[in-house]
């Protein structure tokens, strides 16, 4: 929250305030003269004032406490706040193998995790051990990466494109998952060594 918000809401609560004190003075003052409260919080109010600095502190700490736990609730709005100019990219560094990839650049991006799944096969067998192989061959899948990726600020954006400094030897891939403030990069075989450049089209 800004500085104008602070002032903005100081001012309302202020208004407010004084309307309700114009209101009720009255009504409330008779309300404790009646019940015979006035002459006891005449007596609080003195000895109070005896212990001004100790009254200070605690309200001190008191308010201190109360904005901890406003804070989070005054402060959501700007954090959400979504932005359609806000360059977004990543660019790693694969090598062809299982090592996890190096950033070499990147824009709005808050953390990003590449994560290599392992060639897996599917081998059918019947109750006596012996081998079955379906009509169409048995399953198998190659390996893969994931790339998750946080951004830093959420965006508004037409779409996440990627590309390979070696395009002729990349596999297809996809962008799954895409929120505002998040995607995940899947690619359907392993990648080769170079380089893939994520980024965000307005």
């Amino acid at each position: 929250m800004t500085l104008l918000n602070w002032i903005q809401s100081t001012l309302i609560v202020a208004l407010i305030l004084f309307v309700l004190n114009v209101l009720l003075e009255a009504n409330v003052r008779g309300f404790i003269e009646h019940h015979g409260w006035d002459t006891v919080l005449t007596r609080v109010a003195s000895r109070m004032s005896q212990h001004r600095p100790f009254w200070l502190a605690l309200g001190v700490i008191i308010g201190a406490f109360a904005m901890s736990f406003a804070y989070p609730f005054l402060t959501t709005g700007t954090t959400n706040e979504v932005s359609a100019s806000l360059p977004t990219s990543l660019k790693l560094q694969f090598y062809g193998d299982h090592r996890i990839p190096t950033e070499i650049g990147k824009e709005n991006i808050y953390y990003w995790y590449a994560q290599f799944s392992p060639s897996v096969g599917v081998i059918f067998r019947d109750k006596d051990g012996n081998e079955i192989v379906p009509p169409g061959g048995a399953p198998s899948y190659r390996p893969t990466w994931d790339v998750f990726v946080i951004l830093d600020k959420p965006t508004v954006r037409r779409q996440i494109q990627y590309s390979f400094s070696n395009p002729e030897k990349m596999w297809p891939a996809e962008i799954l998952g895409e929120t505002a403030r998040s995607f995940i990069f899947h690619s359907v075989k392993e990648i080769p060594a170079g380089v893939l450049d994520l980024v965000a089209v307005k």
